[in-house]
């Protein structure tokens, strides 16, 4: 037996594909101010924690539930 060698195959050449150059645009959005005011902010910030405590207490009103936590 003859030990393997190494045969190296070199593919077909083939026609180099034309390169396009194409303007990419920048990754990043362009910076934008901030469209909610100090005061906006401040509301929905209330509107949210209402929204949460009006649901901790919808689900109180459920006998499964209260029975679980308390």
């Amino acid at each position: 037996m003859t030990p393997a060698s190494c045969v190296l195959v070199e593919p077909a050449p083939t026609a180099a594909a034309p390169v396009l150059a194409a303007v990419v645009p920048a990754l990043r959005p362009p910076v934008q101010g901030d469209e909610l005011g100090p005061a906006g902010r401040r509301w929905l910030t209330g509107g949210v924690v209402v929204a949460h405590l009006v649901s901790g207490w919808a689900l109180l009103q459920v006998d499964a539930v209260r029975q679980v936590v308390m």
